[in-house]
């Protein structure tokens, strides 16, 4: 009797379409948000979103990104706490808010620097709390020697960047400590609007061999019309949106391996059940140097055969 009922049981699961491996796929619920407007943002959330439709179907995303400010992510990341099972925050707004906002279920950082900066997580390769995620931080000293390759004379860079931006203290602080390990002379230019920026370089008081502009949305907005003011200066940048303006080249992580990288994390946690410790903060170990032929051939630079044979050209 008990055996003809199990065998029932079985039959209308089946029936239902409730098999083991059915109630296995159950939805997870996870909420996205981040603050702003921001194109590599948006690059990361869908290749993120892509690589989840793939791997794991049953993972079912609530989009609230691009809020109009960081008290709005705020909002909706507590909301997101108490009614999903995880929560992706993107952007370095994100991730230094996150260094005081507490969370209780699996939250995921992309989009920005290294959360290790903002105090967000201590060990990025073995987080200690329930933060994980990836990271488009690349050391600053390889970044440079990347632009020296490109321009071997210039050993004065003058670096600009928006004094408002959650990273540009860990900017400009890398940078100084790269700049003093490669003994080369750099000034730090702090502005606030773009016509400060496009001032400072117009005018270049220090007389760099070179500006980089930091990957702050203020200076990606304004590279253009920055670059125009540069004149025969060759500008770099931190940031491929900004090369893809004008900026001759810039060494950067790739969006997209981040974005699969962080669907990945998502799916160990909540899929593969793996603790967060052992999910470590991901980062791109081979950067894209992006090289803008327009601006290489406008200022008669001469780039090796071999590095633009590895580079990602763009005109």
């Amino acid at each position: 009797m008990v055996k003809n009922k199990l065998s029932f049981v079985a039959v209308a699961l089946v029936a239902l379409g409730l098999s083991g491996q059915a109630v296995a796929q159950a939805k997870i619920e996870v909420g996205v948000t981040w603050a702003g407007k921001s194109g590599a943002t948006t690059r990361l959330y869908t290749s993120m979103k892509d690589r989840l439709q793939e791997i794991a179907p049953q993972i079912s995303l609530e989009f609230a990104g691009e809020q109009a400010d960081i008290a709005k992510v705020e909002e909706t990341i507590k909301k997101f706490d108490s009614s999903k099972a995880a929560t992706v925050a993107l952007r370095d707004s994100a991730a230094t808010l996150l260094a005081t906002l507490k969370t209780v279920n699996p939250t995921f950082l992309g989009g920005t620097n290294n959360p290790k900066f903002y105090g967000t997580i201590k060990n990025i390769q073995a987080p200690e709390g329930n933060i994980t995620g990836v990271t488009y931080f690349l050391p600053k000293d390889i970044i440079i020697r990347s632009f020296i390759s490109l321009l071997p004379e210039a050993d004065f860079f003058s670096f600009i960047g928006d004094t408002k931006h959650s990273s540009f203290a860990v900017d400009k602080e890398g940078s100084e400590e790269a700049c003093k390990q490669l003994k080369l002379r750099c000034t730090f230019n702090a502005v606030t609007t773009a016509d400060e920026a496009k001032d400072i370089a117009a005018r270049n008081p220090d007389g760099a061999k070179a500006f980089v502009l930091m990957n702050h949305g203020l200076l990606i907005d304004n590279t253009k019309a920055i670059v125009a003011s540069a004149g025969k200066v060759p500008t770099f940048a931190f940031g491929d949106a900004s090369v893809k303006d004008g900026a001759v080249a810039g060494l950067v992580a790739d969006v997209g391996k981040l974005g699969v990288q962080l669907a990945d994390a998502i799916n160990d946690v909540l899929v593969k059940k793996k603790p967060v410790s052992a999910v470590p903060v991901g980062l791109d170990n081979q950067p894209l140097l992006v090289i803008n032929m327009g601006s290489v051939n406008r200022l008669g630079l001469n780039i090796p055969l071999e590095i633009l044979s590895t580079g990602t050209v763009v005109d």
